[in-house]
This record gives structure tokens, sequence and C-alpha cells, in this order.
């Protein structure tokens, strides 16, 4: 009985299952540590003409230009007052 067991052994469990491991994580390892394809650097984004910088000026403008409406405005009533 003895001999019929080596002959229906599968062969994983005559080479052992350490060395074949050892090589399949020395394969694997080999192949993971290929370096990364050199990518060309992006150019840096362009500046944009408008857009944000138009929806951010826009109503900074038109605050200043009240603001100087009610200085306006403020200047001729005290001018006022001081006439009267």
């Amino acid at each position: 009985m003895r001999h019929l067991s080596r002959i229906l052994r599968p062969p994983v469990a005559r080479i052992g299952i350490t060395p074949l491991a050892a090589l399949f994580t020395a394969a694997l390892a080999l192949a993971g540590c290929r370096p990364a394809d050199p990518t060309p650097p992006e150019p840096p984004p362009t500046p944009q003409t408008g857009g944000l910088g138009d929806a951010v000026r826009d109503p900074l403008d038109k605050a200043q230009a009240v603001e100087q409406a009610v200085e306006d405005a403020d200047a001729r009533r005290r001018e006022t007052l001081d006439d009267g």
C-alpha cells in the first residue's frame, strides 16, 4: 500500500509547498519592482480672463459706486445743513 500512495500523491506534495510559495512570492515581488513609466509633467494652468474674476470684481465695483454715491449725498446734506 505504501508504494501506491507514492504514485497517487500529487506533484505539489512531492515538491513541497514552501519552495513553491517562495518561488511565487519572489516572482510577484520582482514583477512589482518595475519602475513606473515616466510621464511628462503637466503644464501649469493658464490664467483665465473673465469668469470668476469678473464675478468677483463686478459686485465690488458696484458696491464702490454705491458707497461713493452715499458719501456724495452725505456731503451735500452736510453743506445744506451748514448753510441753513
